[in-house]
């Protein structure tokens, strides 16, 4: 779902969340979906994302999530 709304502007490799993924930084890619992913501040975009952010979290047990 990220991907396809997203697109590489999101999820791609030179991104904020990518780096957090790939150094194992749950919080950070948490936050990045949660807080960083709808810039022009649209209600529907962000009830997506606060719903993404919440499986995403909710798929990554506690103890591997880090600051």
């Amino acid at each position: 779902d990220l991907a396809y709304n997203g697109g590489e502007q999101f999820v791609g490799p030179k991104t904020e969340f990518h780096k957090a993924v790939s150094e194992g930084n749950w919080t950070k890619a948490i936050t990045e979906i949660r807080e960083r992913s709808n810039k022009n501040n649209n209600a529907g975009v962000q009830n997506r994302m606060n719903h993404n952010a919440s499986i995403l979290s909710n798929t990554i047990p506690k103890n591997l999530r880090r600051l």
